[in-house]
């Protein structure tokens, strides 16, 4: 926050210097040594006493340090020192628990004589009452002293505070802001209270030779908890030197901002217990987030009433229609509401008002680039899948997203490729990413690692988990257990007998493996009724009625 002080009328009254100097020595805020309060209160005295010219160097060093007269400066420089360290805490008070005092003591730079400012703005409130989803960025440090190198931690400052920008939810204060609070040793929840910052990121650097290890830790300024660290060590010459940097950032900001990343995972758990009337863009977001790595029919409603009820008071957010337009494109696939129909015309409609606000938005273009999946679009899929990734080519869910459709739409080599990336990328991403690592081993006939993925798949409730195990099982021929699972599939979904090709099909794309899941389940013994047998299914993207 920042406060407007003037310039002390000819003198403030001494009284009122001397209770803000014995406020300020008996706060714990002022966190320092007696000998550093000996100090400003002998300055404050000296100064209020009209002695100011005697205040040299000299002369608090014989009388407060007790340095002999034969002290010299040249060779002790203790009242250097110690003045530098008392510059900072009285910078550290007013910063945290002095903010609002009326009056304010400085150490000017160069000299020793303290000046006393008056506010003339009224008092601040407490500031970061309820810290908002905000990310500082700390100057990386060097662990080893090299003036020569402080440009490379400078400048991966800098590449990853412009890589967390990607991601909009998140506002990022960087160093240029955080730079000043640095260097005076505040703890991550004195910055945290100050900047009103939720999320503190920092990080060290030291190079070695051709070499350069970076650390990054992640901290919840309300806990001071680590919440997340992590080590990179790579070579390093001048030529790669800025790739370096971007792929370290890039990685890390991922990691840390994406859809699922850390910050999400982090706050998605306090979201659900906020009421309706409340909610703001970011914490429907949140709860968005909550739904996609937990779908259910229960979820479902829920989500859908949530960004409904948040568009009444945000209509024009790009986000939130994405976000419903995917909660219905769900609805559509697996048929979570015995009551709400969705349509793909009604999805779409939802994700082209998304784009049309927010067309910079790797996630409203990545919604856009779903509808065409879901309609067989295979050209306008990819093209819109491309726009989404290269808006935000680090983004571990759009990559993922893109890599998850690709393998479902049979491109096996590069949508795995992308998935997998993904997947290293973000131990958070959604487990239905594993459907698509199924469908490229059950596609390969590799049926093992095809179920082994596929149980990583967890939706409760959700009749394709039990399809797509029932399926790998019985072309394992373990029959006993395809049963049990073609059993689960058919108390979730009574009518799948009749309609097996047509929900098979609304999901996977690749040529020739919806026949292949079906043969997978019949091994398993599921009986097909005579008009699921039917193989010449209208595309969907044709249907006037998709349902």
């Amino acid at each position: 926050p920042s406060h407007d002080f003037c310039p002390p009328p000819s003198e403030l009254p001494a009284e009122a210097i001397r209770e803000q100097l014995a406020r300020m020595l008996a706060s714990p805020a002022f966190d320092v040594s007696d000998r550093l309060k000996d100090f400003l209160r002998f300055v404050v005295e000296e100064t209020l006493a009209g002695r100011q010219e005697s205040l040299k160097g000299s002369t608090i060093a014989t009388t407060v340090f007790r340095r002999g007269e034969a002290f010299d400066a040249a060779i002790d420089p203790i009242v250097r020192v110690e003045a530098s360290k008392l510059r900072k805490a009285l910078e550290r008070y007013y910063l945290l628990e002095g903010v609002n005092d009326a009056i304010r003591i400085q150490i000017p730079k160069g000299a020793y004589v303290p000046s006393f400012e008056q506010r003339v703005s009224s008092p601040t409130a407490p500031v970061n009452e309820k810290p908002s989803p905000k990310i500082v960025v700390m100057p990386f440090e060097l662990l080893k002293h090299a003036p020569e190198q402080e440009y490379f931690a400078a400048g991966l400052t800098e590449e990853l505070t412009t890589a967390l920008t990607y991601y909009k939810e998140i506002q990022v204060i960087g160093s240029d802001s955080s730079r000043h609070l640095h260097r005076l040793d505040l703890s991550p929840q004195d910055i945290g209270q100050h900047l009103g910052a939720r999320f503190l990121l920092k990080g060290t650097v030291r190079k070695a030779r051709a070499t350069v290890k970076i650390s990054v830790t992640l901290i919840d300024t309300i806990s001071d908890v680590a919440l997340w660290s992590e080590y990179y060590r790579r070579d390093l010459t001048a030529e790669h030197l800025l790739e370096v940097q971007e792929e370290i950032a890039g990685t890390v900001a991922s990691k840390i901002g994406g859809e699922y990343g850390i910050v999400a995972e982090r706050l998605s758990q306090e979201s659900r217990r906020t009421s309706l009337t409340t909610l703001s863009v970011y914490e429907a977001f949140l709860k968005f987030h909550h739904y996609k790595a937990f779908p259910s029919a229960a979820g479902f409603e829920s989500i859908r009433e949530v960004l409904e009820q948040t568009l009444k008071q945000e209509s024009e957010d790009g986000f939130l229609w994405a976000a419903l337009s995917n909660v219905h494109t769900d609805n559509y696939l697996v048929e979570f509401s015995p009551t709400t129909t969705s349509t793909l015309e009604e999805a779409e409609r939802y994700a082209r008002k998304g784009v049309a606000l927010d067309p910079t938005s790797a996630r409203t273009r990545m919604q856009m680039a779903y509808i065409h999946f879901l309609r067989n679009d295979r050209e306008r899929f990819l093209q819109e899948a491309e726009q989404a990734f290269r808006l935000n080519p680090n983004n571990a869910y759009i990559s993922g997203t893109r890599g998850y459709l690709e393998l479902l739409f049979g491109n096996w080599d590069r949508g795995l490729r992308l998935l997998r990336q993904a997947i290293a990328l973000n131990p958070y991403h959604p487990s239905y990413f594993f459907i698509a690592i199924f469908l490229h081993a059950y596609a390969h006939h590799d049926y093992h690692n095809a179920y082994d993925e596929v149980v990583k798949f967890e939706a409760p409730g959700v009749y394709l988990c039990p399809q797509y195990q029932a399926a790998a099982l019985g072309q394992l021929g373990r029959q006993e257990d395809a049963k049990a699972m073609l059993e689960t599939l058919v108390q979730l979904r009574p009518d799948f007998p009749a309609r097996a090709h047509e929900l098979t099909g609304r999901l996977i794309k690749a040529e020739g493996e919806v026949d292949h899941i079906i043969e997978g389940l019949q091994k398993a013994g599921l009986q097909l009724e005579r008009q699921a047998s039917q193989k010449n299914v209208i595309p969907f993207h044709k249907s006037r009625h998709p349902l």
